[in-house]
C-alpha cells in the first residue's frame, strides 16, 4: 500500500518483517506467548538489547568491511531468501 499510496521522508521502510520473524522464532523455541506473557516479553526485550549491543559493538569495531568480501551471489540469496521468509509466514 505504501508504494502506491505513501510518500513521506518521515516513514522509515526497512527489513522489519523479518527481523520480527526471526525474533519469533528464536525466542519462540524457548517459551512461547501462551504459557506465560511476561516472561516472552522479557525474552524479546534480552534478545532486543543482546542484538543491539552486538550491532553496537560490530560498529564500533568498523567491521562493515566484512560485507566486502561477499560475493553479489550471497547478497542476493540472502535477500530472496528473507523476502521468501517473508512471503511463507
Amino acid at each position: 500500500i505504501y508504494a502506491f499510496l505513501g510518500t513521506s521522508i518521515e516513514a522509515s521502510l526497512g527489513p522489519y518483517a523479518l527481523i520480527s520473524i526471526l525474533v519469533y522464532d528464536t525466542v519462540g523455541s524457548v517459551v512461547t506467548p501462551d504459557e506465560n506473557d511476561q516472561v516472552y516479553i522479557d525474552a524479546v526485550m534480552i534478545t532486543s538489547i543482546l542484538s543491539g549491543a552486538f550491532l553496537f559493538i560490530l560498529g564500533l569495531l568498523r567491521a562493515g568491511f566484512i560485507v566486502n568480501f561477499l560475493s553479489d551471489p550471497v547478497l542476493q540469496s540472502l535477500t530472496t531468501g528473507g523476502a521468501f521468509l517473508i512471503a511463507t509466514s
